[in-house]
């Protein structure tokens, strides 16, 4: 999780927390796809 946050993948919860036992929304997990397909082309 923290090369993903480093690389602006993951943002967290408000209050800059991340929360690996919770449940992620489709919204959430859509975005984070989005991001991850952006930094892996710049790579």
């Amino acid at each position: 999780m923290d090369w993903a946050a480093a690389a602006g993948i993951l943002n967290g919860r408000p209050g800059n927390l991340m929360k690996p036992g919770g449940a992620a929304t489709q919204a959430e997990m859509s975005a984070i796809l989005v991001r991850f397909i952006a930094w892996h082309n710049k790579v």
